[in-house]
Formats: structure tokens, sequence, C-alpha cells
């Protein structure tokens, strides 16, 4: 594809909501939330993974898609997909798009753990997402215990899964930066603008953010509920080498 094509992956509930909103209002690039199809395309990649065949029907079900969006785009507009849903189809991602563009957005795991248990979902399928099979990405192989473990417990391997994937993908990136949830709303102005420029950059997006950019509600809300219980020995035992590497300190 000829015209210039980003995207912000992660585990989700890392503020992909407020980049698209400060990114499409601000510049002139065209950026879109979880577009039509991914869900379907999460859950044929899902099942892909775990018995093997299927990356044609994904590979076209991605391409296709993708194609007709940016067809749709006045010529020279620059798209940018904001997509958690594409953690388990990364391999497709990388054979489709080039040159491929990625942010990677993290949160510590014990803050998305307890966001992700109150979202769980879109408002749609909120009350059903933990009830439909390979509606979320999960590892592959299967963790030992799997099949007993706890929410909380398959939460954190979900978020471990989703980062390796994209750890994995980020040699097969022309760019790649990592940024995380912490920083995009750090309490100081200037480490925000900063991530913000360093997303930009990665993107393509020559449009330097200001102030005004930080005045957007930096939140999709999930709704009150009981704060879950997350255990500070299970994250370190699950999630340790990625929070190392990524400055989070003990779990």
């Amino acid at each position: 594809m000829s015209r210039k094509i980003a995207f912000v992956i992660s585990a989700g509930r890392t503020g992909t909501v407020f980049l698209t909103h400060v990114i499409e209002q601000h510049t002139g690039a065209f950026c879109v939330h979880e577009p039509r199809g991914s869900r379907s395309n999460l859950v044929l990649a899902n099942f892909r993974n775990l018995v093997g065949p299927g990356t044609p029907v994904i590979r076209k079900r991605f391409r296709d898609r993708l194609q007709r969006r940016v067809d749709r785009l006045p010529e020279g507009t620059p798209y940018i997909e904001v997509n958690p849903m594409l953690c388990a189809l990364t391999d497709v991602l990388a054979e489709q798009v080039s040159p491929l563009h990625v942010v990677h957005l993290t949160r510590h795991p014990v803050g998305w753990v307890r966001s992700m248990r109150a979202f769980k979902a879109s408002t749609k399928f909120r009350h059903v997402i933990d009830y439909a099979p390979f509606a979320n990405p999960y590892p592959v192989p299967r963790p030992a215990g799997w099949v007993s473990a706890s929410r909380v417990e398959k939460a954190l391997w979900r978020w471990r899964y989703c980062n390796e994937q994209l750890l994995e993908l980020a040699p097969r990136c022309d760019r790649y930066v990592h940024a995380r949830y912490e920083d995009l709303f750090h309490a100081d102005d200037a480490v925000r603008l900063d991530t913000l420029q360093r997303i930009l950059d990665c993107v393509g997006i020559e449009v330097p953010p200001t102030q005004a950019w930080l005045a957007k509600e930096p939140r999709n809300p999930a709704p009150p509920v009981e704060r879950v219980d997350v255990d500070p020995e299970l994250v370190r035992s699950i999630c340790g080498p990625l929070l190392d590497r990524w400055g989070y300190g003990q779990g």
C-alpha cells in the first residue's frame, strides 16, 4: 500500500481512545479506533493460533478491509489505526503492511488488570465477553494450570502475551516506539507532551503536540465496580522480565 499507514497497538486500556481523539482533532490524519471487523479478525486469529490452519483467510480479511478503509480517504491523508485487537495477528500485519510503523503502548499490569476487569469490553459486549470463546487474545500454548486459573491470573498471562507479541514484531517494523500509559497521563505536562511527540514521530505526523492537546478528557472510563485484588507476587512471577524492561519496578 502506497499511502502512509501506521498502527498503535497494546493490550488495551492504555489511553487509545484519548490518542485517537487528539490525533484526529489536531492533525490532518485519519485516525480510527478498533475499526469494524477487528473483533471477528481477533476471534479467527485466536482460533488459528490454537489449532493451526486459517492464516490465508485472516490475511485476506485483514488486507481487504484495510484497503477499503484506506481507499475511501482523500489522496495524501495519513491513516492511523489504533487497535488493541491486533495482538493476535501481528504476523499478518507484518506481511501485509510495508513500510510498517508501530507504536507499542503498555500499562503496569496491576492497573491494567483492574481497569480491564472493570471495563471488559464496550457496552455492547461487556456482559458476554467473559463467556465468548476466542473473543480476547490468549497465550498459545496455554500456560500450565490455565483451566483452573483465576480470571486475574488469566488476565496477567494475556498482558504478557500481547506485549511479547509486540516485542517480537518490533524487529520487523520500519519504525517502532514503546510508550507507557503512565507517561501519556503523567502529572507533569512536559512528560505527556514528550510522550505524544515520540508517538507522532513514529506514525509520521509532523504536527507538534501543544498544551491544547492535553485539555481533552484523557479517560474512557470503566463502570464503577468493586476493586480487584491483584497479588504482587503473582504479577512478578508472570510479568517480571517485562516489568523490569519498562521500568515498572516491583509488581
